[in-house]
């Protein structure tokens, strides 16, 4: 069976980790602009982050395009970062 993570922050943050673009969920959550606990709280009360947090892990993604990074790399990002946008602008509920 194959298991897909359907969560956009989970997506992301494990793309980033097994990448080695953050090092912890720490770093992942000061990417957000939060504290180092913030993305574990998310997760152990199934909450989704404010918008301001998804603002700031978008500005987060942008610096990492300014990186030496592998092409496939920067446009997985680039996804990521238009997929906040396009849930955004919609006004949806990111989950």
């Amino acid at each position: 069976m194959i298991y897909e993570i359907t969560d956009p922050l989970e997506r992301i943050y494990r793309f980033l980790l097994s990448n080695n673009l953050v090092r912890s969920a720490a770093d992942f959550s000061r990417m957000m602009g939060r504290s180092r606990t913030y993305h574990n709280t998310l997760r152990l009360q199934h909450r989704t982050p404010s918008p301001e947090a998804w603002d700031n892990l978008s500005l987060g993604l942008h610096r990492l395009l300014g990186q030496p990074i592998h092409c496939e790399t920067r446009m997985v990002i680039r996804q990521f970062i238009s997929e906040i946008r396009d849930r955004q602008i919609g006004g949806e509920v990111l989950p």
